[in-house]
């Protein structure tokens, strides 16, 4: 019989929970970057602007996967939840008197 005061421990491998990136940027948004990049360079037929827009958005992915990966599919999916209520407005409710 197992002592109650024991700890359960399980293995967790760190692997299992980085997330999946290219050159240090989330792949979803380096698959955007390198699209949008290409995008632009079709658009103003401008090796440069291309170049310039991909190590803007480079620099964007970096900062964002650094800070926290998630919070792109954060972002993506809070338009089709509610607005919660916001104690700091001002406006009156329309309230309906029978």
């Amino acid at each position: 019989m197992r002592e109650p005061n024991l700890r359960r421990r399980n293995r967790v491998f760190k692997s299992l929970h980085k997330p999946l990136t290219y050159l240090g940027v989330e792949r979803t948004l380096f698959y955007f970057v390198c699209v949008g990049a290409v995008a632009v360079f079709n658009l103003f037929e401008s090796l440069l602007a291309g170049v310039i827009v991909f190590i803007g958005g480079y620099a964007f992915g970096r900062w964002i996967t650094e800070a926290d990966p998630a919070m792109l599919r954060i972002l993506a999916r809070s338009e089709q939840f509610r607005a919660r209520y916001d104690a700091a407005k001002q406006e009156i409710a329309p309230v309906e008197v029978r």
